[in-house]
């Protein structure tokens, strides 16, 4: 369906596939047999966090059965499926693809994938169609892109502190922490310039809508970056 052009079936095959590489990757970082992860938590005294581990790594484990039986060379198509996806508006995909998730996770491997120069020039828009669609992942996205260059996509966005504290606060908001006074090195004038910013994205792009925290940390979970518990 996907090679057929059905854009929502491009999306879920690229997740898979984005998973299947992102576990295998966690699990060589976390399984290491000379200092196993859960391991060393058990030694802190961290019992819970390595029993958590231990159950995920086996999930994860058995996902990787079913990888290995794909056709060969697919999990490598992972991001052509994602790009089809996004480019045709599918949020979920657009969410993944502006925050590179189809790169490799670490080293500078994206440089010389065929697709960078396309994202490249694709998604700062896209992040854009997203927040006025109402994602409060593009929020996260952009908070982070604004602030520093530790993400793929702020590694294109150049840094600019009041639109970093604009969508910080406007993520607050999201969660119904409006109230709450946070530290900032912003001078008062633009503290104010921030705020109204994000005041008028809430309003405009959310109608002042508040997500349960719940649903903000689910929506979070599932486009960022699986790492290691510590």
């Amino acid at each position: 369906r996907a090679d057929a052009g059905d854009s929502r079936a491009a999306c879920r095959l690229a997740a898979e596939l984005i998973r299947c590489r992102q576990d295998a990757a966690f699990l060589a970082e976390v399984a290491n047999p000379q200092s196993p992860m859960s391991d060393r938590l058990a030694r802190e005294g961290k019992l819970d966090q390595a029993i958590s581990l231990d159950e995920r790594m086996l999930v994860m484990s058995e996902q990787q059965r079913q990888c290995r039986a794909l056709p060969e060379g697919l999990i490598g198509r992972a991001g052509d499926y994602l790009a089809q996806a996004a480019r045709a508006g599918e949020p979920e995909a657009m969410i993944l693809y502006v925050d590179g998730q189809h790169f490799p996770q670490s080293g500078m491997g994206l440089l010389a994938d065929p697709g960078f120069e396309a994202w490249r020039r694709d998604t700062p828009a896209m992040a854009q169609a997203l927040l006025r669609g109402g994602h409060p992942e593009a929020v996260f996205i952009l908070a982070l892109a604004y602030g520093d260059d530790e993400t793929w996509f702020g590694g294109i966005v150049p840094d600019d502190p009041v639109l970093n504290e604009a969508y910080t606060q406007l993520l607050g908001r999201l969660a119904g922490r409006s109230g709450q006074n946070r530290p900032s090195r912003l001078g008062a004038e633009d503290q104010a310039r921030a705020r109204t910013l994000a005041e008028d994205w809430h309003a405009r792009h959310f109608d002042n809508r508040q997500f349960p925290k719940d649903e903000v940390t689910r929506r979070l979970n599932l486009m960022t970056h699986r790492r290691p518990e510590s």
